[in-house]
């Protein structure tokens, strides 16, 4: 017997409401975590809201390493400034970064509330991510 599951493209898995993700935390910016924090998803999302909780540190919300200089050189992120600035992305992706605008040493903190869809398969995002090679 055969079981099916849902998949990338089940219209009926981003229809329904989510199963709610809740995290935060402190960016740590330096040499050696260019990428801030990066947020892992157990599935597919359907949707992701980051909430700057810093009044002085500006973020930047990203879905590609800052290692590939285009992020930042082309402007690849949503930039999250003042206390309580918040974006909502309603994408689907496995993982997003929150970093620290400017580059050295500086600290800020998010929260996060993401909706997960029952989506556990793999997302092929050659050449979707918006990030030059």
């Amino acid at each position: 017997m055969t079981t099916k599951s849902v998949g990338i493209n089940s219209a009926g898995a981003y229809q329904v409401s989510g199963v709610p993700f809740l995290t935060g935390s402190n960016v740590e910016q330096s040499a050696a975590t260019v990428d801030g924090v990066k947020v892992e998803f157990p599935t597919v999302t359907k949707s992701v809201t980051v909430i700057n909780k810093n009044n002085t540190v500006d973020l930047v919300v990203h879905f590609a390493s800052r290692e590939n200089a285009n992020v930042m050189n082309q402007k690849r992120y949503i930039s999250l400034s003042g206390l309580d600035s918040s974006m909502t992305f309603n994408v689907k992706c496995r993982e997003i970064y929150i970093s620290s605008k400017t580059s050295g040493t500086s600290t800020g903190s998010f929260e996060l509330i993401a909706e997960l869809t029952p989506i556990i398969s793999a997302i092929d995002y050659s050449g979707s991510t918006g990030i030059a090679p």
